[in-house]
């Protein structure tokens, strides 16, 4: 009977991040934002994105940089897709807003999500990257 319950608990304890590949696991992930252009240096927040079922929420230390707010995400062919319900000011960079396709990797401790724009992941592509590790 013992011997069950043990790996039962070794069962149930794998890490979800790595289990599903068409799922986030749920929980909050804390990180950092970059945006490195190609011609230009990079910048960077630190940023707050918080996962439950097929939804998000996000924060970030920095006003319109990134610009998140709340929706809904899918994955499909190993990429991911943002809705992103937030109402943005004449004159916000749209582009910065977490929404559209997006590749990932994760793994059992770090979630990145990516983008390339304007060269689409040739050498001088730009590229919007976000480095989470959920907490």
């Amino acid at each position: 009977m013992t011997a069950i319950f043990l790996v039962v608990i070794a069962v149930t304890c794998d890490d979800p991040i790595k289990d599903d590949p068409s799922k986030i696991a749920d929980g909050v992930y804390i990180g950092t934002f970059i945006r490195t252009p190609a011609w230009m240096r990079s910048d960077s927040a630190n940023v707050t994105i918080t996962f439950n079922d097929n939804s998000w929420t996000g924060q970030s230390d920095r006003i319109n940089f990134p610009v998140l707010g709340e929706g809904t995400y899918k994955i499909e062919n190993e990429l991911m897709f943002f809705t992103n319900l937030i109402e943005v000011s004449p004159g916000v960079d749209t582009t910065l807003i977490l929404s559209g396709r997006f590749q990932f990797t994760k793994n059992k401790t770090q979630l990145e999500i990516y983008r390339y724009y304007f060269g689409w992941g040739f050498e001088m592509s730009d590229e919007d990257r976000y480095i989470l590790v959920k907490k």
